[in-house]
């Protein structure tokens, strides 16, 4: 029982592990690409507005 429950609670601790490093790594990358897509419309909407005004 007791090295089942150690082993259990070592798996456990990989997967969170694994699953934080996972959903971290997405959120970067999210919030990396909607940057990068709000800095390239800015320009464009500037310069519509420039062109509107």
């Amino acid at each position: 029982n007791q090295t089942s429950e150690e082993y259990i609670s070592i798996s456990n601790q990989i997967v969170n592990q694994t699953s934080e490093k996972y959903i971290s790594n997405s959120n970067k990358m999210v919030n990396q690409t909607s940057n990068e897509y709000y800095s390239d419309q800015t320009p464009n909407q500037h310069q519509h507005q420039s062109i509107f005004i």
